[in-house]
């Protein structure tokens, strides 16, 4: 039977001569020992090995090791978090029909950012007044049951006004791109105006534009 000359639990390592063990780090695979002239002789057996450093990325024992390119670390994500250290911004998603509201959840969610929904401009509007500290953007759509957009984004303007708080900005969102519709969504006081669909990009980009102001 043939015995092997290489220790117990070394396969595949090499001997690290600074302390007389085998490391996993050299890389060699014959698991031979080498540079034997550097390991402690019978005269400094005894001397304690320094302390492993914490920044090394060695150890006293193989395969139990510190890799700092392998450290893992919490992905960033947007923040609208308010300087004075406020609970962070949402966005207010203002849509009547069930499948755009999905695709707009689905955009948010992707880009990480809060949002509560409202299904007509009433909602939205009660939402809104009810709590105004709370959003930093809305998507409203404009066409909707019970109140639209334009009614609803009206009101809230006026109510920023009487309470001289500052502009949400609202982006309206809308299937009827004419000229006409455009103007009358100004007038009401939208900043913005986009065709439906609304992107991921367009959305990441009002949202880097809003930071930047």
């Amino acid at each position: 039977m043939e015995v092997s000359s290489t220790p117990l639990g070394a396969q595949g390592s090499e001997i690290n001569p600074a302390r007389g063990f085998y490391s996993p780090q050299s890389g060699r695979s014959d698991g031979r020992w080498s540079e034997m002239s550097q390991l402690p002789s019978a005269n400094n057996r005894n001397t304690t090995p320094p302390a492993p450093s914490l920044e090394s990325n060695d150890s006293y024992f193989p395969g139990i090791q510190v890799n700092k390119s392998q450290r893992t670390e919490t992905p960033e994500t947007p923040s609208t978090e308010l300087p004075d250290g406020s609970p962070p911004k949402s966005i207010l998603l203002v849509e009547d029909n069930e499948i755009n509201m999905k695709l707009l959840v689905a955009t948010v969610k992707r880009l990480k950012l809060p949002y509560h929904c409202a299904q007509n401009g009433l909602i939205a509007l009660e939402t809104y007044t009810a709590n105004p500290s709370s959003f930093f953007l809305m998507l409203m759509d404009m066409s909707m049951p019970v109140m639209d957009g334009f009614k609803a984004t009206t009101q809230i303007r006026a109510f920023e006004k009487r309470g001289k708080l500052q502009r949400c900005r609202i982006v309206a969102l809308t299937g009827v791109t004419g000229d006409r519709a455009r103007e009358d969504a100004m007038a009401s006081g939208v900043d913005e105006f986009m065709a439906k669909p609304i992107s991921m990009k367009q959305v990441s980009r009002i949202v880097e534009g809003l930071r930047d102001e």
